[in-house]
């Protein structure tokens, strides 16, 4: 745990905390505040019960037992509002990390993204940060404030016994330290290939699901199962291990805990019959050391997560630096587009598992115009659609905008309104699916871009109206209208560039002739570039080019 290699695994995480200073020591006081209620508490208690039990004549219950109730009550308070401040500074520190790992991810080629599984990204966004609570929750808060409990009831028992105080200090201090380093350092590995484990078992399960038709037409499912459960198997192994090393280190603290308790009763009683104190303090101060283990036992748990944290934070650096790197390597820059660009393929070569699709290929689109490109399937418009959205590289050549290779624009996807031949619906309303283009768009332009698609009526006629549920994938609609509103969605993004590969797909041919012209004004002011099959019933303003 004192590793400085593991600290600096830790470093980027740990900045967040430090910008809110206010918040950070307000928790760990009211932490402290928790702590020391209980030990006074405990020893307020002691000393109220000894002093009324040796009074002879008369005894002032009143100011002991309002201690008591004061005690009782900062404990209880100071505890909810301790739960509530740091829960709240764990949660923006969740929201820190978030965007800065999103915010990596979205600067990432798509390329370089498509190389990790589902999983592994899912794993990242989710486990591997909620990782982190614990940082603070369950390693840093716990382990200062058991420090300062402990310093501060050795100065209380220093008062009258400092020689016992410095013995206490000195074997409470080396066996919490030597057992939160020996378990930190033993559960390290474990806790780290636990969460290795739930990845991989993360991993299974998306597979078992998504899989379902091809393992059941090769027989392969039972195989399948067996690996997901021997991998649920492994990872119950590994956190059973975990959970035994904890609770073994808790009884050992707990157990010397109890001897220093009986070593300072002893040291006590001996001062009692020397009159150096009264049997109220003797009392007193076995009492409030009893209280010491309820803030020593979350020492272990420390111990027990630390591997599991480090791990986490070592794996989102790996995935932040190579963001880093990539980022350096591509020397980009955001570039805010603003006006219609110029496209351009200079000498393009692409090639698919040694197929040539295109060779030395140069197109130019003037800006502001829009190009309906055509031609046989399988003849590369998609090809060029995904270049020209930055989703694929060529192996030769370059694509331009407005004379600048697409690699340079980091920002470059968020200038791209880039309909695809699938229609990818969320499973929401329709108003969630159209304001994915666009968030700020008003309800007025929301139906002008539906009577554009000519989906007005059908929307309208709905119960729920845009408030209306599309179903998963978009399956309460049909192919063509889930298709129109797909379109409406890319309409609305103000994008420099438009790409629409096979608008009208699945639209009949008299739609298809209207809905071309009810668009024309919302592809003014900007690039359109769209693959067709067949062009005869486009307008006019529609430049053709045809391919193959």
């Amino acid at each position: 745990m004192w590793n400085r290699s593991d600290w600096q695994q830790l470093y980027p995480w740990l900045a967040p905390l430090y910008q809110q200073p206010w918040r950070l020591g307000s928790g760990l006081l009211l932490m402290l505040l928790t702590a020391l209620a209980g030990i006074g508490l405990l020893g307020v208690s002691g000393w109220f019960i000894t002093s009324a039990a040796v009074a002879l004549v008369a005894f002032d219950i009143y100011t002991p037992g309002g201690a008591i109730r004061f005690f009782a009550l900062l404990r209880t308070l100071s505890r909810y509002l301790e739960r509530l401040r740091n829960h709240d500074l764990v949660l923006r520190m969740q929201s820190q990390w978030r965007v800065q790992l999103f915010s990596g991810l979205a600067r990432r080629q798509p390329l370089s993204t498509r190389r990790y599984r589902a999983a592994h990204i899912l794993q990242r966004l989710t486990q591997d940060v909620e990782a982190l609570d614990s940082l603070h929750l369950r390693i840093l808060a716990p382990t200062l404030v058991a420090g300062f409990s402990l310093v501060i009831l050795c100065l209380l028992v220093a008062l009258w016994l400092p020689w016992t105080a410095l013995i206490l200090f000195v074997l409470l201090l080396s066996g919490s330290l030597c057992l939160l380093t020996l378990l930190s350092q033993q559960l390290s590995s474990v806790a780290n290939r636990e969460l290795g484990e739930s990845e991989r078992l993360r991993t299974l399960a998306l597979e078992h699901i998504e899989g379902q038709a091809e393992m059941l037409a090769w027989q392969v499912q039972a195989t399948h199962e067996h690996s997901l459960i021997a991998c649920a198997e492994r990872m119950a192994t590994e956190h059973e291990q975990v959970q035994k090393q904890q609770g073994l280190a808790q009884a050992w603290l707990e157990g010397g805990s109890q001897l220093c308790m009986l070593l300072l009763a002893f040291s006590a009683l001996i001062a009692f019959q020397q009159e150096a104190l009264t049997a109220p303090v003797a009392v007193l101060l076995p009492l409030a050391l009893l209280a010491l283990p309820e803030v020593l036992l979350a020492l272990p748990q420390a111990g027990a997560v630390w591997g599991r944290v480090v791990g986490a934070a070592g794996r989102l650096n790996t995935q932040v630096l190579s963001i880093q790197r990539e980022t350096q390597a591509r020397r980009v820059t955001e570039i805010l587009v603003e006006t219609p660009v110029a496209l351009t393929f200079e000498k393009v070569s692409v090639h698919y598992q040694q197929r040539r699709i295109w060779q030395n290929l140069s197109l130019h689109f003037a800006a502001g115009s829009i190009q309906v490109v055509s031609g046989p399937s399988g003849v590369g418009k998609s090809s060029l659609a995904h270049l020209a959205a930055g989703l694929a590289v060529a192996q030769e050549g370059r694509v331009l905008v407005d004379g600048r290779p697409v690699e340079d624009y980091a920002n470059w996807y968020q200038q791209v309104a880039y309909l695809t031949q699938e229609s990818a619906l969320l499973s929401s309303s329709i108003e969630h699916n159209l304001r994915l283009g666009n968030a700020d768009a008003s309800t007025e332009e929301l139906w002008q871009v539906l009577q554009a698609v000519e989906l007005d009526v059908l929307v309208k006629s709905l119960p729920e109206g845009l408030q209306s549920w599309t179903g998963d994938g978009g399956c309460r609609l049909s192919g063509g209208q889930a298709r129109r509103l797909a379109l409406a969605r890319a309409l609305l993004k103000s994008a420099p560039l438009l790409i629409l590969d096979e608008p009208f797909r699945a639209i009949d041919a008299d739609s298809e002739k209207r809905i071309s012209r009810n668009i024309l004004p919302w592809l003014q002011k900007r690039t359109v570039f769209m693959i067709a099959h067949q062009t005869d019933l486009l307008p006019v303003e529609y430049q053709r080019l045809q391919l193959g």
